[in-house]
């Protein structure tokens, strides 16, 4: 499926827009409407237009929107966090009468509609927009989920106040059958949707927009998806990292054979058209439709604008370039999918980053990463004198940070590497350490706080080359010092370099091929701060105001290196900038 999803517009715009999917060759059309009513009519015209291009239309609704959150009031009863907090915006998620207001109801008209007019399938977004809480992670521990639990293990309800109900689980080994009652309640509820819309149309097809691999997607994924339609799951988690080594691993956790669901689901990464240049995105659009089930472009919205939009609209150019991209990878894609043996695409191959797989423990890098600290960098360590090597490099960082040093062999000089915990303010977040040798095996780990808040790690002597050092400091901070170590910290899309309270700056390398320059920066929305671009050679000066994401493609000018500063807002202390190098086999900083 190669679909476009969109703010539903008067019917009038549907030839136009649905006529230019079908020409640059998507083949399905995401229409969100945040009414709660099921308009009908509007619905019957637009599936006439979408049939006549040959367009697949899924309308898409909330599933606790605001319009939701006053429609269905009534039959909402609260979700209860792990702390017994009530989040009154955010409906108990094994609510049923909530479940089939808001989403059992307006799937049975939708698939009494679709028997009149085209309308391919359904999609419920799940996030919970202008609520307390986005999407759900913990479970529920209101009264009713409370009592159901125990009631179905048979044993007496325990009187245990709510903010002491998760830590009461724990202590009686309660926790893990928690949380197989509360996924396995939800599959029952929506399997009795599924059951419901299919008695009407078997032909729809049902799916999720957003997805994270937690119980309660997981429970959507088991009630809704069923062999003869498996359940279509439209996930964000390639939004801003596009094609990533990520994408396999998700892949794997919705449709793999561990999880069960491989006849049961259907896996759609989506793209965040704004955080792409055109240049670039067919690359990323052909590797995701190539490895998963298709792609999704969020917004078209966008695209239909007769004027630059701001943010989250905002794109990298004339919307007819975007066009341009989408159309050179549908055309590879369709050659790909006709093709009789092996199809090589013309297009370049996205540049991978390092990848941390949390199912095996194990951290997976790119061969550049040997290439660019053996070889790439001026004066590399190898065959340098200990003299020549710096003696100490000391840096503080906030929340993930991957960095990569180099180990000699037979070298006795190199290391050790210190790790000193930086508390701030009352946050109460530890940092977790993880040492990786060359294969990407942990050698050591560990965690530190307030009470032990630094450590000491030795390499061993048998782990020469390449060794990874993960710093997760959560919302604290975290020194590490080098000692006698060349070492390179990661700014790919799935180790942005978060920075911490001061300025600094990093040397990046190019390769001599490489024409662009793509940076993306992160700075909190309503905050900003300023990204310094310096080439090598100093005849290239650039400047870029960070304000939530922004983005900034820079030719190269044959140089081999660029100096990049980060200079974060100086009256807010303790303000972080993400940075990320995009689009490049070398995405690491020299510091």
């Amino acid at each position: 499926m190669l679909a476009a999803y969109w703010g539903i517009e008067p019917v009038e715009k549907a030839d136009e827009q649905l006529h230019q999917l079908q020409r640059y060759g998507l083949n399905a059309a995401l229409l969100k409407d945040t009414h709660f009513m099921i308009r009908e009519k509007m619905w019957r015209e637009w599936g006439l237009i979408a049939n006549q291009h040959h367009i697949q239309l899924f309308p898409v609704f909330n599933f606790a929107g605001a319009d939701e959150r006053e429609a269905v009031s009534g039959e909402a009863r609260p979700y209860i966090n792990r702390y017994g907090e009530a989040l009154l915006s955010v409906p108990c998620p094994l609510n049923r009468s909530y479940w089939q207001a808001s989403v059992g109801q307006r799937c049975r008209q939708l698939a009494q509609l679709s028997e009149h007019a085209p309308i391919a399938g359904i999609v419920f977004d799940t996030e919970m927009y202008g609520g307390e809480l986005s999407v759900y992670n913990d479970f529920c521990f209101c009264d009713i989920c409370w009592e159901e639990f125990f009631q179905a293990q048979g044993h007496n309800v325990p009187n245990i106040e709510k903010t002491l109900r998760f830590d009461f689980l724990h202590k009686e080994l309660l926790f893990r059958a928690y949380t197989t009652f509360q996924e396995k309640r939800l599959q029952h509820i929506l399997s009795s949707i599924e059951k419901q819309t299919h008695a009407i149309n078997p032909d729809l097809t049902l799916g999720i927009l957003a997805y994270q691999d937690t119980w309660f997607y997981r429970g959507l994924i088991r009630g809704l998806g069923i062999k003869k339609k498996p359940v279509l799951v439209f996930s964000e988690t390639s939004y801003i990292l596009g094609y990533s080594p990520y994408i396999a691993y998700e892949k794997e956790a919705i449709t793999g054979p561990h999880a069960n669901l491989s006849s049961v689901a259907r896996y759609i990464p989506g793209i965040w058209l704004g955080r792409f240049f055109p240049e670039t995105l067919p690359a990323h659009l052909y590797a995701l439709a190539t490895h998963t089930d298709g792609y999704w472009l969020f917004s078209a919205d966008s695209l239909w604008a007769d004027r630059p939009q701001a943010e989250p609209y905002a794109l990298h150019g004339d919307p007819q370039e975007y066009w341009k991209a989408f159309k050179r990878a549908n055309d590879e894609i369709r050659q790909y999918s006709e093709a009789l043996k092996n199809y090589k695409s013309s297009l370049l191959s996205v540049p991978l980053s390092s990848f941390y797989d949390s199912r095996k423990k194990r951290l997976i890098t790119q061969p550049s990463l040997q290439s660019f600290i053996t070889d790439i960098i001026p004066g590399n360590i190898v065959g340098r004198h200990v003299s020549d090597r710096p003696s100490s490099t000391k840096t503080t960082y906030r929340g993930t940070a991957l960095f990569h040093s180099f180990k000699a062999p037979d070298d006795n000089s190199s290391g050790p590497i210190n790790i000193t915990h930086i508390p701030i303010a009352e946050y109460k977040d530890v940092t977790y350490y993880t040492l990786f040798n060359n294969k990407g095996h942990r050698l050591l780990e560990g965690k530190l706080d307030r009470q032990n808040s630094s450590v000491t790690l030795d390499i061993p002597q048998k782990d020469s080359g390449i060794v990874s050092l993960l710093i997760q400091s959560g919302l604290n901070a975290a020194q590490i010092n080098f000692e006698k170590m060349l070492s390179v910290v990661e700014a790919s899309s799935a180790f942005p370099l978060a920075t911490f309270n001061t300025s600094r700056s990093y040397k990046v390398y190019v390769e001599p091929s490489q024409k662009y320059l793509n940076v993306r920066a992160y700075c909190s929305k309503g905050e900003s701060a300023l990204l310094l671009l310096q080439s090598s050679d100093k005849t290239n000066n650039e400047s870029m105001r960070v304000v939530g994401f922004s983005e900034r493609s820079i030719p190269t000018s044959s140089v081999s290196h660029w100096i990049v500063s980060v200079v974060p807002i100086p009256f807010k202390t303790f303000e972080d900038v993400k940075l990320y190098l995009l689009d490049t086999k070398y995405p690491y900083l020299l510091f």
